[in-house]
């Protein structure tokens, strides 16, 4: 490969933007779980990422209202402190918020009452493992049309 090619391929991935990703959990295994199966598939399907951890909703609220944004946020539905994953998607469609929803639930029970803020995907915990490819892999699809660089949107990856 030519010098000038390698430059060429360097300054395109600076220039394309990393995914920023959020995840809000308040249990620290699937947030470390879904943590890894995302970069198993930037790694995996080339893109870049930007993965923030959040134990609570008031944690992730309190990031947004100092300026912090995402293309996705994971947002668990039942959380302890009080608020839930629903209001939290509430919220973030109050202020503004943009991103792509994926409630994270051990519940389908929700499905219906998340129509009213757009969530994207909904996964079940117990299933993570089999379903998160396939969202992953509908968030590349969806973002596509983004400043994202995705050399393998269609393929699985997983």
């Amino acid at each position: 490969m030519a010098l000038s090619e390698i430059r060429q391929r360097v300054k395109s991935m600076e220039e394309r933007e990393r995914m920023r990703i959020a995840i809000c959990d308040d249990e620290l295994q699937y947030r470390q779980l879904i943590h890894e199966k995302l970069l198993q598939d930037s790694i995996c399907c080339d893109y870049e990422t930007e993965i923030s951890e959040y134990e609570s909703a008031a944690e992730l609220l309190a990031a947004t209202e100092k300026g912090y944004s995402a293309d996705v946020f994971f947002l668990d539905i039942q959380m302890s402190g009080g608020e839930d994953g629903i209001w939290v998607g509430r919220e973030l469609r109050r202020r503004g918020e943009r991103g792509l929803i994926v409630y994270i639930t051990g519940f389908i029970d929700y499905v219906q009452i998340g129509y009213e803020v757009r969530a994207f995907r909904y996964l079940l915990k117990g299933q993570i493992n089999e379903s998160l490819p396939r969202v992953l892999g509908d968030i590349r699809r969806e973002l596509s049309g983004s400043s994202y660089f995705f050399r393998r949107a269609e393929s699985p990856c997983g």
